[in-house]
Protein backbone atom coordinates (compact mmCIF):
# COMPACT_ATOMS: atom_id res chain seq x y z
CA UNK A 1 0.00 0.00 0.00
CA UNK A 2 1.46 3.06 -1.26
CA UNK A 3 2.22 5.59 2.23
CA UNK A 4 0.28 9.52 2.00
CA UNK A 5 3.95 10.78 2.27
CA UNK A 6 5.35 8.68 -0.71
CA UNK A 7 2.07 9.58 -2.52
CA UNK A 8 2.58 13.24 -1.47
CA UNK A 9 5.80 12.86 -2.81
CA UNK A 10 5.32 12.22 -6.26
CA UNK A 11 2.46 14.94 -6.68
CA UNK A 12 5.23 17.24 -5.80
CA UNK A 13 7.56 15.43 -8.68
CA UNK A 14 4.86 15.79 -10.93
CA UNK A 15 4.56 19.40 -9.43
CA UNK A 16 8.44 20.29 -10.43
CA UNK A 17 8.04 18.65 -13.72
CA UNK A 18 5.28 20.82 -14.88
CA UNK A 19 8.06 23.83 -14.39
CA UNK A 20 10.88 22.41 -15.57
CA UNK A 21 8.72 21.43 -18.95
CA UNK A 22 8.26 25.14 -18.99
CA UNK A 23 11.66 26.06 -18.14
CA UNK A 24 12.73 23.74 -21.02
CA UNK A 25 10.02 25.05 -23.33
CA UNK A 26 10.82 28.48 -22.56
CA UNK A 27 14.38 29.11 -22.24
CA UNK A 28 15.30 29.47 -25.76
CA UNK A 29 13.42 32.94 -25.41
CA UNK A 30 16.42 34.49 -23.26
CA UNK A 31 19.60 33.85 -23.14
CA UNK A 32 21.66 36.25 -21.70
CA UNK A 33 22.59 36.36 -17.75
CA UNK A 34 24.78 39.58 -18.43
CA UNK A 35 24.28 42.24 -15.17
CA UNK A 36 21.78 40.20 -13.99
CA UNK A 37 23.35 40.83 -10.47
CA UNK A 38 22.61 44.64 -11.04
CA UNK A 39 19.33 44.01 -12.13
CA UNK A 40 18.25 41.13 -10.11
CA UNK A 41 14.92 42.27 -7.89
CA UNK A 42 15.28 46.17 -9.24
CA UNK A 43 12.71 45.58 -11.82
CA UNK A 44 10.52 42.93 -10.12
CA UNK A 45 7.08 43.71 -8.36
CA UNK A 46 5.71 42.67 -5.43
CA UNK A 47 3.00 39.72 -6.14
CA UNK A 48 -0.12 38.79 -3.38
CA UNK A 49 -2.15 35.82 -4.29
CA UNK A 50 -5.78 35.73 -4.09
CA UNK A 51 -5.57 33.64 -1.18
CA UNK A 52 -3.30 36.50 0.75
CA UNK A 53 -1.41 33.85 2.70
CA UNK A 54 2.09 35.32 1.21
CA UNK A 55 3.69 38.00 -0.54
CA UNK A 56 6.88 37.58 -2.91
CA UNK A 57 9.16 40.00 -5.10
CA UNK A 58 8.98 38.59 -8.75
CA UNK A 59 10.34 39.11 -12.12
CA UNK A 60 6.60 38.90 -13.60
CA UNK A 61 3.08 37.84 -13.47
CA UNK A 62 3.02 34.30 -12.48
CA UNK A 63 1.26 31.54 -13.98
CA UNK A 64 -1.18 29.93 -11.52
CA UNK A 65 -2.13 26.56 -11.52
CA UNK A 66 -3.92 24.96 -8.60
CA UNK A 67 -5.82 21.18 -8.23
CA UNK A 68 -6.70 18.50 -5.54
CA UNK A 69 -5.21 15.22 -5.05
CA UNK A 70 -7.18 12.22 -3.84
CA UNK A 71 -5.38 10.37 -0.96
CA UNK A 72 -5.41 6.80 -0.93
CA UNK A 73 -7.84 4.68 0.68
CA UNK A 74 -10.69 8.02 0.61
CA UNK A 75 -8.18 9.75 3.03
CA UNK A 76 -9.11 12.93 2.00
CA UNK A 77 -7.55 15.37 -1.01
CA UNK A 78 -4.41 17.29 -1.03
CA UNK A 79 -4.96 20.90 -2.62
CA UNK A 80 -2.25 22.61 -4.25
CA UNK A 81 -1.62 25.98 -5.99
CA UNK A 82 1.64 26.66 -8.28
CA UNK A 83 2.72 30.04 -9.33
CA UNK A 84 5.70 30.52 -11.94
CA UNK A 85 7.48 33.43 -12.88
CA UNK A 86 10.42 33.65 -15.00
CA UNK A 87 13.18 36.24 -15.89
CA UNK A 88 14.12 37.32 -19.19
CA UNK A 89 17.00 35.06 -19.38
CA UNK A 90 14.79 31.95 -18.39
CA UNK A 91 15.19 31.79 -14.68
CA UNK A 92 12.28 30.26 -13.44
CA UNK A 93 10.84 31.16 -9.96
CA UNK A 94 8.48 28.62 -8.52
CA UNK A 95 6.19 29.07 -5.06
CA UNK A 96 4.26 25.82 -4.40
CA UNK A 97 1.40 25.71 -1.57
CA UNK A 98 0.32 22.29 -0.96
CA UNK A 99 -2.32 22.35 2.04
CA UNK A 100 -2.98 18.92 3.75
CA UNK A 101 -6.73 17.94 5.28
CA UNK A 102 -7.03 18.38 8.94
CA UNK A 103 -7.06 14.26 9.07
CA UNK A 104 -3.22 14.36 7.77
CA UNK A 105 -0.53 13.43 10.30
CA UNK A 106 2.34 16.22 10.27
CA UNK A 107 3.50 15.81 13.77
CA UNK A 108 6.64 14.57 11.96
CA UNK A 109 7.57 17.60 9.95
CA UNK A 110 11.25 16.56 9.28
CA UNK A 111 9.92 12.95 7.96
CA UNK A 112 7.84 14.71 5.39
CA UNK A 113 10.64 17.39 4.33
CA UNK A 114 12.98 14.52 4.10
CA UNK A 115 10.91 12.34 1.53
CA UNK A 116 10.05 15.82 -0.23
CA UNK A 117 13.79 15.91 -1.19
CA UNK A 118 14.40 12.25 -1.48
CA UNK A 119 11.64 12.04 -4.33
CA UNK A 120 12.49 14.88 -6.51
CA UNK A 121 15.75 13.68 -6.21
CA UNK A 122 14.49 9.91 -7.38
CA UNK A 123 12.73 11.86 -10.29
CA UNK A 124 15.21 11.91 -12.52
CA UNK A 125 18.14 9.16 -12.30
CA UNK A 126 20.95 12.09 -13.61
CA UNK A 127 20.11 14.01 -10.33
CA UNK A 128 22.80 14.97 -7.93
CA UNK A 129 22.31 16.17 -4.30
CA UNK A 130 24.74 18.95 -4.42
CA UNK A 131 24.09 19.92 -0.76
CA UNK A 132 20.95 19.32 1.93
CA UNK A 133 20.36 21.39 4.82
CA UNK A 134 17.87 21.01 8.30
CA UNK A 135 17.02 23.72 10.09
CA UNK A 136 14.43 26.43 10.63
CA UNK A 137 12.46 28.84 8.46
CA UNK A 138 11.65 31.28 11.07
CA UNK A 139 9.80 29.10 13.26
CA UNK A 140 9.01 26.62 11.33
CA UNK A 141 10.84 23.32 10.08
CA UNK A 142 12.59 23.56 7.11
CA UNK A 143 14.84 21.86 4.28
CA UNK A 144 17.42 23.23 2.11
CA UNK A 145 18.45 21.42 -0.90
CA UNK A 146 20.26 21.73 -4.27
CA UNK A 147 19.79 19.26 -7.04
CA UNK A 148 21.81 18.96 -9.92
CA UNK A 149 21.60 17.08 -13.18
CA UNK A 150 22.85 17.45 -17.07
CA UNK A 151 19.80 20.12 -18.25
CA UNK A 152 19.79 22.07 -15.31
CA UNK A 153 20.16 23.11 -11.32
CA UNK A 154 16.84 23.23 -8.55
CA UNK A 155 17.67 24.84 -5.58
CA UNK A 156 14.49 24.54 -3.33
CA UNK A 157 13.36 25.89 0.20
CA UNK A 158 10.72 23.47 1.64
CA UNK A 159 9.16 24.08 5.25
CA UNK A 160 5.80 23.28 6.99
CA UNK A 161 3.58 25.91 8.09
CA UNK A 162 0.61 23.51 10.35
CA UNK A 163 -1.38 21.89 7.64
CA UNK A 164 0.84 23.64 4.93
CA UNK A 165 3.81 22.86 3.12
CA UNK A 166 5.57 26.01 0.84
CA UNK A 167 8.38 24.86 -1.46
CA UNK A 168 10.11 27.72 -2.65
CA UNK A 169 12.11 26.50 -5.87
CA UNK A 170 14.32 28.28 -8.58
CA UNK A 171 15.58 26.33 -11.67
CA UNK A 172 18.42 27.59 -13.68
CA UNK A 173 21.16 26.18 -16.21
CA UNK A 174 23.64 27.26 -14.19
CA UNK A 175 24.78 26.63 -11.01
CA UNK A 176 26.22 30.56 -11.46
CA UNK A 177 25.74 33.15 -8.41
CA UNK A 178 22.51 30.75 -7.83
CA UNK A 179 22.94 30.96 -4.15
CA UNK A 180 23.18 34.72 -3.84
CA UNK A 181 19.65 34.63 -6.42
CA UNK A 182 18.22 31.90 -3.96
CA UNK A 183 18.96 34.19 -1.31
CA UNK A 184 17.16 37.60 -2.69
CA UNK A 185 14.13 35.50 -3.63
CA UNK A 186 13.83 33.26 -0.20
CA UNK A 187 13.93 37.11 1.65
CA UNK A 188 11.76 38.68 -0.65
CA UNK A 189 9.08 35.97 0.79
CA UNK A 190 6.72 36.69 3.41
CA UNK A 191 3.62 34.90 5.41
CA UNK A 192 1.19 36.74 5.68
CA UNK A 193 -1.01 34.35 7.63
CA UNK A 194 1.55 32.40 9.79
CA UNK A 195 0.28 30.20 13.02
CA UNK A 196 3.01 29.06 15.03
CA UNK A 197 3.63 25.31 15.49
CA UNK A 198 2.41 23.58 18.94
CA UNK A 199 3.39 19.87 19.61
CA UNK A 200 5.82 19.27 16.71
CA UNK A 201 8.68 17.26 17.11
CA UNK A 202 11.81 18.66 18.16
CA UNK A 203 14.10 19.21 14.84
CA UNK A 204 16.65 17.31 14.82
CA UNK A 205 19.74 17.76 12.72
CA UNK A 206 19.88 21.17 12.65
CA UNK A 207 22.20 22.56 10.31
CA UNK A 208 23.67 19.06 9.18
CA UNK A 209 25.06 18.84 5.61
CA UNK A 210 25.30 16.66 2.65
CA UNK A 211 28.43 17.66 0.47
CA UNK A 212 29.76 16.52 -2.43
Amino acid sequence: MISKQKFFGWTLVAIIGIAIIYWLSQRSQGDSSEGRSLVFLEEWKEYNPNNGKFTAMLPSLPQHAADSVALPSSQGFIKYDMFLSQEKDGTTFMISMIQYPNEYDTSRPMDLLDNVQKELMFGNVHNKLKSSTRGMYQEFPSIDFFIENNELVIRSKAFLVEKTLYVLTLIDRTPLDIEEHFGKYVESFHLTKAAPISSLEQVSGTNSQIRQ
